[in-house]
C-alpha cells in the first residue's frame, strides 16, 4: 500500500547559491562589525558569493542578451557589473541574492498550486 505524499522542498541549484550567499553577508557582516577585520579580509565571504552564484547568473545573462532575449533580470546583471566596478561588493553580493531568492519563491509557489 503506498501513501500518498505531498512533495515536500526539494532543493535547487537557486536555493544553494541563495544560502550561500545569505551566510556570505552574514560572515562580512560579522567580520566588519563584530571582529572588526580590516577591509581586504571581511570581504572575502563577499568574493566567494560573487564568484559562487554572481558569476554564473552574469554568464547566463550574457548567453540570453546575445540571442536577443531581455528581461528584468538584466538589469540585476548590469547592477552586479556596476558594483563590482565601483568596489560596493556587499552591494552586488545583495543583488545575486534577489534573483535567485525570486526563482525560489516562483518554483514552490507553482508547486503549491498545483496541490
Amino acid at each position: 500500500m503506498t501513501a500518498s505524499v505531498k512533495p515536500g522542498f526539494v532543493p535547487t541549484k537557486e536555493t544553494y547559491i541563495a544560502g550561500f550567499t545569505l551566510l556570505a553577508i552574514l560572515l562580512h557582516i560579522l567580520l566588519e562589525y563584530a571582529l572588526h577585520f580590516p577591509a581586504p579580509a571581511n570581504d572575502i565571504p563577499l568574493f566567494a558569493a560573487l564568484l559562487v552564484g554572481g558569476l554564473p547568473m552574469v554568464w547566463e545573462l550574457l548567453k540570453k542578451l546575445f540571442k536577443g532575449q531581455f528581461g528584468s533580470d538584466l538589469l540585476a546583471g548590469v547592477s552586479i557589473l556596476t558594483a563590482i566596478a565601483l568596489r560596493e561588493y556587499l552591494v552586488a553580493t545583495i543583488v545575486v541574492l534577489k534573483p535567485t531568492s525570486r526563482a525560489n519563491h516562483t518554483k514552490f509557489r507553482r508547486r503549491r498550486v498545483r496541490w
